[in-house]
């Protein structure tokens, strides 16, 4: 997920919308966007949604890496690849 402020400060384009189900069961569409990252120095394409909280980062971009985190406020975060 991208703030949106992320999404058009980068340009980043559209390419259509996602239902989602809330976790009251409730369910939204949201804007759905390609992006480009650059993850361990190798760009991918990855799927986004517009959110208008933080930004996030989703499992299938972490799968197969070590996350370590500092759970306080600006608590250190670092990630790397497994062996």
């Amino acid at each position: 997920m991208l703030s949106g402020g992320v999404i058009d400060r980068l340009e980043i384009p559209r390419v259509g919308e996602l239902p989602i189900t809330l976790g009251d069961g409730s369910e939204v569409y949201v804007s759905l966007y390609l992006a480009i990252v650059v993850w361990h120095g190798e760009k991918r394409i990855v799927q986004a949604l517009r959110t208008d909280s933080n930004s996030l980062v989703g499992m299938s971009l972490l799968f197969g890496n070590r996350l370590i985190l500092d759970v306080v406020t600006d608590g250190e975060v670092s990630i790397e690849i497994l062996p």
